[in-house]
């Protein structure tokens, strides 16, 4: 849409901005690739959202709408630069590149978009070396770089690495694969990673998900860009290449299992970046908040609560009568969640305004690992949500609950806690769940005190292993939890014996021995929030507390700002 807008005023105005008086789109950068291809780039600025380019070889441009030969966004800047990057076109001196760029930027204020006028590059200044006698960009070089054999590594229980060998001049490692399935033409593939720095010497693609088996064949391509002596930087391909799995190498075994086969130790197993969302690692949880916490939500998928934009996750709470209107908590047709939903109980699917019992005042979004694993090492790096009884859930969840479905029978790790009303955001919180009541909820509670912890990113880390938990911030451990002599059992025996008596069948961690999955999202409300806590507008044993806090709406709707929002920079579970 605010392309469509951007079009309309530039063909209006003429013009190389289209709101604002604030920025301007800088120069851009066009540079040839040996031996095909090119890229665009502006440099990054604080406030810049999306570049686009749209260009054509040797055919110019009538209309602002019309998109071009090459058209794409680009959602990241990478290295300090955003890039449009074409590694197929064949140049010869002469040839004209026209483009024009579109970039959103925000001032802080809003984000408003911006288009540049018609440019044009002209294929004049091919270095000599490189040209033929027909004036092709493609001839010998006495600085030519041939991308060298890659390493290739089996990895136990799944995944594979391939690696080439540091050295000077190489800038960027990009590996594309398919896994028996041969390539049409230079396709990105199954995997598609572009590496942007060595490690240990040498240039690195890993992956830790596949399960391959021997005689697979892992059909691949490379691409280089690597800087000569001259100080040239040109881009190489390795193409058609192919390796065939033959026995898998041994590890050394962990206590961590992951989907229930044992990991090597210090194996990463999930290296979740959010380039977008991955339905292999991810699934939506799609439902009506209900016990053990009651929080005043209805988890959706909708864009305008859980979205993946520029590598992060983002989830925000929003009031339901922005989409549904101010009646709608009060519908006595209800709200069906449908096929979609997640839940196993109907009524966590579906409900009615019945009795003077409303709906939920708010929509929300929570996803949930595909994977399980017992004992790891956790890592998630977010910037946390703030705004009156809103709160983050950073979680390990029993993936089947096998201690009880109740009252956190189960358990429930939260690796990060933080209220966000104002006067609550100097406490971060690593806990356990072992029950409702105010003994079992406040029973394994770590804890730190510092400035407001939702300013900023920060790396919020657990260790579980079998025989306690610990919390860590920016690799600082902040807290540790280790059962009772008689284990977790005797903290529950007074107030659920039954459950207590389920857990003596476990070890002295239980229920913290069983699978557990990792869930994200953000809540609002409900029991979590003691009833100690200064100007509550509702109680946890009301009869309709989130009637109550819904009509107090104006007393805590005015803190939720474009930072009530949870960002997942990234998801890490280690081995032990």
């Amino acid at each position: 849409m605010a392309l469509v807008v951007c079009i309309l005023l530039y063909m209006i105005f003429l013009g190389d901005r289209c709101f604002g008086q604030d920025f301007e789109i800088p120069e851009a950068t066009v540079q040839l690739l040996y031996p095909v291809g090119f890229t665009v780039s502006i440099p990054d600025r604080s406030g810049i959202r999306l570049f686009a380019f749209h260009g054509k070889v040797n055919e110019e441009f009538t209309s602002p709408q019309d998109g071009g030969r090459y058209s794409r966004d680009i959602t990241r800047a990478k290295n300090g630069k955003w890039t449009y990057t074409d590694k197929t076109t064949r140049f010869k001196k002469g040839d004209e590149i026209n483009y024009w760029l579109y970039v959103d930027y925000d001032n802080g204020r809003n984000q408003l978009g911006y288009m540049s006028e018609f440019r044009k590059f002209v294929v004049r200044e091919c270095p000599r070396q490189l040209m033929n006698e027909k004036g092709d960009c493609t001839a010998s070089d006495p600085y030519h770089y041939e991308v060298p054999e890659p390493s290739i590594e089996i990895l136990t229980p799944r995944g594979f690495k391939v690696s080439i060998p540091d050295q000077d001049g190489v800038k960027l490692f990009a590996f594309h694969g398919k896994i028996n399935e041969s390539f049409d033409g230079r396709e990105a593939g199954s995997f598609s990673r572009d590496i942007t720095k060595a490690r240990d010497g040498r240039w690195t693609f890993t992956d830790r998900v596949t399960l391959l088996n021997p005689g697979d064949i892992i059909y691949y391509w490379l691409y280089v860009d690597y800087e000569d002596p001259s100080g040239r930087k040109l881009g190489y391909l390795k193409e058609d290449q192919e390796y065939t799995v033959g026995g898998v190498s041994s590890c050394m075994k962990s206590l961590t299992t992951w989907n229930g086969e044992v990991a090597c130790s210090a194996q990463l197993l999930l290296d979740e970046q959010f380039n977008r969302f991955n339905t292999v690692n991810w699934t939506n949880d799609i439902r009506y908040a209900d016990d053990p916490d009651f929080e005043f939500v209805i988890y959706d998928k909708h864009e305008n609560n859980l979205n993946v934009r520029d590598g992060q996750l983002h989830i925000r709470p929003t009031l339901a009568d922005e989409r549904y209107g101010s009646e709608f908590i009060y519908s006595k047709t209800g709200y069906d969640l449908g096929s979609s939903c997640t839940a196993d109980v109907a009524n966590d699917c579906k409900r009615t305004s019945v009795g003077g019992y409303t709906l939920p005042p708010i929509f929300s979004g929570r996803i949930v690992s595909t994977n399980f694993f017992k004992y790891g090492r956790v890592e998630v790096r977010a910037k946390l949500p703030k705004g009156d009884w809103i709160y983050p859930q950073i979680l390990l969840s029993p993936k089947e609950y096998e201690y009880g479905k109740t009252n956190y029978d189960s358990g429930e790790i939260r690796i990060a806690f933080l209220g966000g009303n104002a006067h609550l955001m100097n406490e971060l919180q690593g806990r356990i769940l072992l029950g409702t009541s105010v003994s079992t909820r406040n029973y394994g509670i770590t804890k730190t005190t510092g400035n407001d912890w939702s300013n900023d990113y920060h790396l919020f880390s657990v260790i579980w292993n079998p025989e306690s938990i610990s919390f860590f911030v920016d690799d600082r451990e902040y807290g540790q939890i280790i059962p009772p002599r008689n284990g977790f059992s005797s903290v529950v025996a007074r107030d659920k014996p039954e459950a207590a008596s389920r857990l003596k069948r476990g070890t002295l961690l239980a229920p913290f021995d069983k699978d557990m999955v990792i869930k994200i999202g953000v809540g609002v409300g409900g029991h979590t929030f003691p009833d100690s806590i200064p100007n509550k507008p509702y109680t946890n044993e009301e009869q309709k507390p989130q009637l109550k806090f819904y009509k107090a709406k104006d007393s805590w709707m005015p803190t939720w700002t474009r930072e009530s929002e949870l960002i997942v920079d990234y998801v890490k579970v280690y081995a032990l």
